[in-house]
């Protein structure tokens, strides 16, 4: 009897491995499906939060912001604009001076240009005042250039589109594939806002 079960020892390992190589392959088999999904799978439209009442200003509009974030007075990159000889430091997300009040503000949801499907979403006043850095705006047209400075790197964008939307509180933005947008509000029709978008320029 003893004999009998050392010999099906040797049967059961076996079959053990045998069971262990159909799970490996077909989780294999599991991930590299999941993965070819992910890969293919389309860019869904972004929405961008967007203080839509807070994009115009006057000079005795100006409210001292809550100071809920940290910060490190230190700017992480450059917007230029060289039509308009703009040229203006930017903030991290999550610095306190990232903030419509005290400078342009890179909105939350933006992905950085050194990485891939990047999306800069940058809103600043107009109107009246010093913090009315985005007036002017309204004065580019397809074709015009802008440039983002960051990490020691220059990148190069090209206007493609300028339009109105809506005050929704947010913009939809359907292909964001390596994208800057701009935002502010309209100064000829309160209920709008101005956005232009611009594409980075193949190397």
């Amino acid at each position: 009897m003893v004999e009998k079960k050392h010999k099906n020892i040797p049967s059961l390992i076996g079959k053990s491995f045998i069971i262990i190589a159909i799970i490996i392959f077909s989780n294999y088999n599991i991930y590299k499906l999941n993965k070819k999904n992910i890969e293919n799978e389309e860019l869904k439209p972004l929405m961008i939060e967007v203080d839509n009442d807070n994009l115009s200003i006057d000079e005795q509009e100006v409210k001292t912001p809550v100071l809920i974030k940290k910060s490190n007075s230190n700017y992480i990159g450059v917007l230029e604009i060289p039509k308009l000889y703009f040229k203006k430091g930017f903030y991290d997300i999550n610095d306190l001076n990232n903030d419509v009040n005290k400078n342009i503000e890179l909105l939350s949801g933006s992905v950085m240009p050194n990485y891939d499907n990047s999306i800069l979403v940058f809103a600043g006043h107009s109107g009246n005042g010093e913090l009315a850095y985005f007036n002017d705006i309204d004065k580019l047209v397809k074709g015009d250039d802008i440039n983002v400075y960051y990490n020691n790197k220059k990148y190069e964008y090209i206007v493609i589109d300028i339009y109105n939307e809506e005050k929704v509180g947010s913009i939809k933005i359907n292909d964001y594939n390596n994208k800057l947008i701009l935002t502010t509000c309209n100064q000829s029709d309160k209920t709008k806002q101005l956005i232009v978008e611009a594409k980075l320029r193949d190397n």
